[in-house]
């Protein structure tokens, strides 16, 4: 378990909740700078493959630079709308997890995002979701965040059952969730 009462976001520990295993396709959904998909490709490699997914070229720059001085080569880097349709643009049932992090707040369409998540997973593929808890003292206004029960009755309104939940340190809080 983190200890939540000082760890921020530890990516390489939070990985470790999420059941994955060597040759796992994933796809991270609005990467950004790319801690957890440089976490997830460590663990999923050689065979595995992440699906870097973002709509900000800054944020690829950023990662590409990160994996390449690590020495990783099984992130694949996608410039794109995740709001559109198909937004990541990967193909119907082809990734064994899909990850979302601090990204859920804001979407404008979340069920849309969700959909996109359900049609890319795989039959038994798993759902993993981290935001920020209402409660933290820092991140993004508290208007603009999802309280946890809310998101966990979206989720589930879209396709998917609960896991688990998963400890996401102090300032989030994370489930993993399944394709019902």
């Amino acid at each position: 378990m983190l200890e939540t009462t000082t760890r921020f976001l530890s990516p390489r520990e939070i990985v470790k909740q999420f059941d994955l295993e060597i040759g796992m396709k994933i796809a991270d959904f609005g990467s950004g700078a790319g801690d957890f998909s440089i976490a997830i490709a460590q663990y999923i490699q050689p065979t595995g493959k992440v699906f870097a997914i973002d709509v900000m070229e800054s944020a690829h720059q950023s990662l590409r630079s990160k994996y390449k001085i690590q020495g990783i080569t099984n992130i694949e880097l996608i410039l794109t709308n995740l709001e559109t349709d198909s937004g990541s643009t990967l193909p119907k049932e082809s990734v064994d997890r899909v990850m979302i992090h601090n990204i859920l707040f804001q979407v404008n369409d979340k069920k849309h995002l969700l959909k996109e998540a359900y049609k890319i997973l795989k039959e038994k593929g798993k759902l993993v979701i981290i935001e920020w808890d209402i409660a933290s003292p820092i991140g993004p206004l508290k208007s603009s965040r999802i309280p946890e029960r809310e998101l966990v009755s979206l989720i589930q309104n879209n396709g998917f059952e609960i896991d688990h939940k998963i400890d996401a340190g102090k300032y989030h809080y994370g489930y993993i969730f399944k394709k019902s």
